[in-house]
């Protein structure tokens, strides 16, 4: 009696375990698809990075975040690790330079805007310095005063200086300082640097600053003794891109971190394989890959394994040279934490596209992965294990810095950067079977002391690029 009612009793759990579990699966794949068709939607325009679509999928993310308790990595106050994507200029509409009270010049056939200028208009006699090498040799007042300098330092005069005072940041600064309103910088023809061309290499400095070869000067007779009006009207436009950055803290002595990039390609102008200049979702490269990073901070906030510390990353600018994992292995953030491995994901939205098959990379960066991936083995698909990965993703940047990762992708597709990626195309149920596996292999690695990382061949990256090309033939 007491037997049956145990069986029954057991039989009973079971069936609730299997309900609880249904209904786990059910709710992981509605927020797969939820995040997805959020991401992946018109109002974030292909979340390029620097754009308004990546601004506003960086606040989505970082929602998501702290809805599920997952904290601020950056400075323990903001989710945002911001980074300089790139600096451009060009010119406004007050820009000229008269000589001699005559006609207007506008820049760019005869004379630059330097970067080191600010934006002024300043009237006065243009007073040769030189090389404006020695301070001390200086007129002491240059108010009222265009300083014209040589940029070009002879041979015999560059062995009596310090470097610290040949360089232009140093000789500019000597004019400001004797409080001269404006530097034309004079190029001589042995001229074959560019700094003072590179607006996203130098800082302006507190007076406008103009760039003539000596031929163009003499040309419109800019010598010392003529009077000079100078305009300069420089709008410069910095584009910064930003990681997201969660923390889930155990007060372990271990850290995963697990990533995946958000960004994608905005309308296609760069990385499209379509030659249609319109909205580039990227459902799957990569919303799918940034969902299940969105998916993992929910579990693992509230039942992940406590043997470790989690570091969520949903990185950007992947699709402009993996900079956003660049960036970030090389800050503070990276160096304070001491990564165990990391997991990488991108495009894992497509499970059947290349027959019912995940494929994990990476297996060759730790000897512990065979074991690992053998004892967690999915029984829902197939897995194809490549132990090399290709420079394709943010792993790259983790496996410079010697850590061992593996990198789960369903491969590539006729729509890859294409604007038929869209959320309708991708595999919800597949993406619930490949997060349920990626569960059970950090729980596995919970059981090793360390994860030791290992190179991998040349041999072995040489396969995998082979593995990608072919699939890139469509």
């Amino acid at each position: 009696m007491y037997r049956k009612v145990g069986l029954f009793i057991m039989f009973l759990s079971q069936i609730q375990f299997s309900i609880s579990q249904g209904l786990n699966d059910e709710t992981t794949t509605k927020d797969f698809k939820r995040n997805v068709f959020i991401l992946a939607s018109d109002s974030l325009a292909g979340r390029e990075s620097g754009t308004e679509g990546e601004i506003k999928a960086a606040k989505f993310i970082s929602s998501e975040f702290e809805k599920y308790g997952v904290k601020p990595f950056v400075g323990d106050t903001s989710y945002y690790q911001n980074f300089l994507l790139s600096s451009d200029y060009y010119y406004g509409k007050i820009n000229f330079l008269k000589v001699n009270n005559g006609e207007e010049i506008k820049p760019g056939k005869l004379y630059q805007i330097s970067a080191y200028s600010s934006n002024a208009q300043v009237e006065g006699k243009l007073i040769d310095v030189g090389y404006g090498i020695n301070a001390d040799s200086l007129p002491v007042d240059l108010s009222n005063n265009i300083a014209i300098i040589r940029v070009t330092i002879p041979d015999e005069l560059a062995i009596k200086y310090s470097k610290n005072n040949l360089l232009l940041e140093t000789r500019i600064k000597n004019l400001e300082q004797r409080s001269a309103k404006g530097i034309v910088l004079l190029i001589l023809p042995n001229y074959n640097g560019n700094r003072i061309f590179s607006f996203n290499k130098v800082k302006p400095r507190s007076i406008p600053v103009i760039t003539i070869t000596e031929k163009n000067a003499t040309s419109i007779n800019l010598i010392s003794g003529n009077p000079i009006a100078l305009s300069t009207d420089v709008i410069r436009e910095t584009i910064f891109a930003k990681n997201v950055v969660g923390y889930i803290g155990n007060n372990a002595s271990k850290t995963i971190v697990i990533g995946a990039h958000y960004d994608h390609l905005g309308l296609g102008n760069f990385g499209s394989r379509s030659s249609e200049r319109t909205i580039h979702y990227g459902a799957d490269d990569n919303a799918s890959g940034t969902t299940m990073v969105l998916e993992l901070a929910k579990y693992l906030s509230t039942n992940g394994n406590k043997k470790f510390n989690y570091v969520l990353i949903a990185f950007a600018a992947e699709e402009k040279g993996l900079l956003g994992s660049n960036y970030f292995v090389k800050s503070d953030l990276f160096k304070n934490i001491g990564v165990t491995y990391m997991i990488n994901f991108d495009m894992v939205g497509r499970l059947g596209c290349i027959g019912n098959k995940t494929i994990i990379i990476g297996t060759g960066t730790s000897n512990a992965w065979k074991s690992i991936l053998k004892e967690t083995k999915s029984n829902d698909y197939k897995t194809k294990k490549i132990k090399a990965g290709p420079e394709f993703s943010d792993h790259a940047n983790f496996y410079k810095k010697n850590i061992p990762y593996i990198y789960f992708t369903t491969g590539l597709h006729k729509e890859y950067h294409k604007p038929l990626d869209t959320p309708q195309s991708l595999n919800y149920d597949g993406m619930t079977q490949i997060f349920n596996n990626v569960v059970k292999v950090i729980d596995k690695t919970a059981e090793f002391d360390y994860i030791p990382f290992k190179q991998t061949t040349s041999w072995q990256m040489t396969n995998a690029y082979l593995f990608f090309v072919k699939m890139l033939i469509f």
